[in-house]
């Protein structure tokens, strides 16, 4: 009997000893988790005061400073060109990425044209291998000197040389799923977005693969900065990621959309860009904060469609393919300025490289040129708005 009470006894012992240990650890757990929320806390507080320190004023506070001398009533565009030259409905363009003046055009009946914009001249042309295409790009050397590339649904990259159109200078195989978008990063390479998942950096005059960026989801859009030394990257998930092409590694990803984004473009300082989203929104984000939406464009009354987005050469200006028209948005302010009404669905638009010109093709055989040339104020100042008037061709 006295060994059974013996017995429990030690057991009752071993419990309570089991239980202050618990309770011990309980408390050092919650200890440890008020400690981490207090961490947190303060490193919120770090970044806030970072933020209102790189800040210079609110919006309300500048333009009550610098108030807006727009004319009610003025266009910021004038349409100068309609170009017609292929036998199939156009399915991407691309302006040169350092030549203002050359337009690339790729259509379903299996050609790329090169246009000399200002005078609507052809001075180029390519037959593609095939006619599914759905991205191009175009980096000028100088002169008659240049490369082209073409992507589509072959999952092959074609890149060709201005001087010898008759056959492709690479084929550049590595991807899966089709290309839906293709951009220059400078002389020697270029950048190829696919829905296998990933982004290739290839080397163009080699025409190896240099580095592979891979996302959750499918890639559909992308633009480069002016150093060419970031990229941005939409995804159908509604992310975008910005990647580093030296290091081969993501640098941030923004959680910009619910739905999928259908185009992105970088700021004119870079320091921030722009997103499209099958969500019918466009957003602005600040580069170097992943929540910092800095402004939002909700669709117009009745849109049902979003393709495309571009910045204007100073970045007050948003110009957004909405259907069947182009809408002009006032990029601090967030208001809906202009409608540019075209008669088919726009299917993308781009500014060139020196701002004074932008293009947009609806879905038929045309591509429409609009002038943004603009006083020196424009280019000089961001804030500063632009007197529109025809190109002098």
């Amino acid at each position: 009997m006295e060994e059974a009470k013996q017995s429990k006894g030690s057991k009752k012992d071993k419990g309570s000893k089991k239980e202050k240990k618990t309770e011990s650890s309980r408390s050092s757990g919650t200890e440890e988790a008020a400690k981490l929320r207090k961490d947190i806390s303060a490193l919120k507080e770090k970044i806030k005061q970072s933020r209102l320190e790189k800040k210079d004023m609110e919006k309300s506070e500048y333009f009550t400073q610098n108030p807006s001398n727009f004319e009610k009533g003025a266009k910021p565009t004038e349409r100068v060109r309609l170009s017609k030259g292929h036998n199939g409905r156009i399915e991407a363009v691309s302006w040169s990425s350092n030549n203002p003046e050359m337009l690339l055009t790729a259509g379903q009946d299996g050609k790329m044209l090169v246009w000399h914009a200002p005078s609507g001249n052809k001075v180029g042309l390519f037959r593609l291998k095939s006619a599914w295409v759905q991205a191009c790009a175009y980096r000028s050397f100088g002169g008659e000197s240049g490369v082209v590339a073409s992507g589509g649904m072959d999952n092959i990259c074609t890149l060709y040389s201005l001087q010898d159109p008759s056959k492709p200078i690479h084929e550049l195989d590595g991807h899966s799923g089709f290309i839906a978008a293709c951009k220059f990063l400078d002389d020697k390479q270029l950048l190829t977005a696919s829905a296998d998942y990933k982004t290739i950096l290839w080397d163009a005059q080699s025409g190896k693969s240099l580095q592979s960026f891979e996302f959750e989801e499918g890639a559909t859009s992308l633009s480069v900065n002016k150093a060419g030394d970031k990229f941005l990257v939409g995804v159908t998930n509604g992310v975008v990621a910005l990647c580093d092409p030296k290091s081969g590694k993501q640098v941030a990803d923004f959680e910009a959309h619910e739905d999928s984004v259908c185009s992105v473009s970088f700021f004119p300082n870079d320091t921030a860009f722009g997103t499209a989203s099958d969500d019918l929104t466009c957003h602005l984000y600040d580069i170097r904060s992943a929540d910092n939406c800095l402004q939002s464009y909700d669709a117009p009354e009745g849109a049902t469609e979003l393709t495309s987005i571009c910045f204007s050469k100073s970045g007050r200006f948003l110009f957004a393919s909405y259907d069947d028209a182009v809408r002009v948005w006032d990029t601090t302010e967030g208001k809906l300025l202009y409608t540019l009404s075209v008669p088919a669905k726009v299917s993308a638009l781009d500014i060139n490289c020196d701002g004074t010109a932008f293009f947009f093709f609806f879905l038929s055989r045309s591509v429409v040129c609009h002038s943004v040339m603009s006083s020196c104020l424009f280019y000089l100042f961001f804030y500063l708005p632009f007197q529109a008037r025809p190109c002098a061709l």
